[in-house]
């Protein structure tokens, strides 16, 4: 009789899991065809079974009008449900609203807090976006080694972007250097 529910259990576990992956499949076929709303709707059902990944897309699709009309507000909600869970995508575009104040009061400190959890966690944008941020004493006070740390970090994982910024911020560190 235990055993009866244990594979019960797991069966129904096992079909609940499919459907979340299904959902969360269908709605990105949907979106790669252009079906924007079919893609939304996919989403939503996946996110309403706790997929992380679904909290993402749904914000990212609200933060970019596909499929529904552009919604800070709401793209900021679906973020914060992916961050909580530790996906750093999340975290570094929640900074992004917040450095540039979409569905939020403009706040570079905030911008920086968010950045950090996204970059420690190796979300390359993130590093830097925060290095940047260090660079100019946005929110943080300014500190161009730390920018170069951040900046450096990504170019390391291979965002092109990384490397003409960090050595930007290399070539004034080393002009400031010789003014000491």
């Amino acid at each position: 009789m235990i055993m009866r529910k244990i594979i019960a259990t797991f069966i129904l576990l096992f079909a609940s899991l499919q459907s979340i992956a299904g959902n969360l499949e269908d709605g990105l076929a949907h979106y790669q065809g252009g079906r924007y709303a079919e893609a939304l709707a996919s989403f939503r059902q996946a996110a309403g079974e706790g997929n992380v990944q679904a909290f993402f897309l749904l914000g990212a699709m609200h933060e970019n009008g596909e499929g529904t009309n552009k919604d800070y507000s709401q793209a900021l909600t679906w973020y914060l449900k992916a961050a909580e869970r530790g996906d750093a995508a999340a975290q570094s575009n929640i900074g992004s609203l917040f450095e540039k104040g979409q569905g939020v009061p403009k706040n570079a400190a905030a911008a920086a807090d968010w950045y950090r959890k996204a970059a420690e966690a190796g979300n390359l944008s993130a590093q830097v976006n925060l290095g940047v941020l260090y660079f100019n004493g946005q929110g943080v006070e300014r500190d161009p080694v730390e920018a170069y740390k951040w900046l450096y970090l990504a170019d390391m994982g291979g965002l092109p972007v990384a490397r003409e910024k960090r050595e930007f911020v290399d070539l004034r560190i080393e002009g400031w250097l010789r003014t000491l």
